[in-house]
């Protein structure tokens, strides 16, 4: 049984939202962030359910009962540079301010995104770190929280003028139907987990631009 079996009311707001948002886009002549977040029905709900999919993040602190995943990316902030902090957190202000949020019946302050800093901008580039501005703040398309008994689903989207509400209202419904599937109970060893090591000379180039800030 899938999560969005038992969600299919509430995730008929999306594609309201969606257009709602999508008016507001062409009012202001910018993309604007349609977020929706909804209790989900009773049930195991794995934040692994999430990690299979593009863009996944996870946090998990077992001990508190508490986990954040996510999936995909509704929108990306980047900056470079010295000024990084501030013009990652001017940009999500401003993205937040003029969101159309709704909570349905979820205890939920914002939309959560997911951040990541460099510790030195003007340190070279490494080759671990390719492709990474100095910061970036990623607003997820799917986000699974479940804190204690709370079990919530994020859906996000940044809308324009010519998008088509429909189709990713759609999208985000399947997408979730795929992901939040009611875990089956394990049997057998489990699977071996992966740890992507990046090599020795990563390791020592981490270490010591550690050390260079201390």
């Amino acid at each position: 049984m899938t999560a969005t079996t038992d969600l299919l009311p509430q995730l008929a707001q999306l594609r309201p939202l969606i257009e709602r948002a999508q008016r507001r886009a062409a009012e202001r002549g910018r993309p604007v962030l349609a977020s929706l977040t909804v209790v989900l029905p009773g049930g195991a709900y794995s934040p692994l359910a999430l990690i299979d999919q593009p863009d996944a993040f996870l946090w998990d602190q077992p001990s508190r009962g508490f986990s954040i995943a996510a999936s995909g990316q509704a929108a990306r902030i980047a900056a470079e540079g010295p000024s990084r902090f501030e013009e990652t957190r001017l940009q999500l202000q401003r993205l937040l301010a003029e969101a159309l949020i709704v909570r349905d019946g979820a205890p939920v302050a914002s939309p959560i995104a997911y951040a990541g800093f460099a510790f030195d901008p003007q340190h070279p580039d490494n080759v671990a770190w390719f492709g990474f501005p100095d910061g970036a703040i990623v607003v997820p398309r799917l986000l699974l929280t479940l804190d204690g008994s709370q079990r919530l689903l994020t859906t996000n989207a940044l809308v324009d003028a010519d998008t088509d509400a429909a189709g990713v209202a759609s999208d985000l419904i399947s997408d979730a139907s795929r992901a939040l599937v009611t875990p089956a109970p394990r049997t057998g060893a489990e699977p071996p987990a992966r740890l992507l090591d990046p090599g020795e000379d990563a390791r020592v180039y981490w270490g010591e631009s550690v050390l260079g800030l201390t």
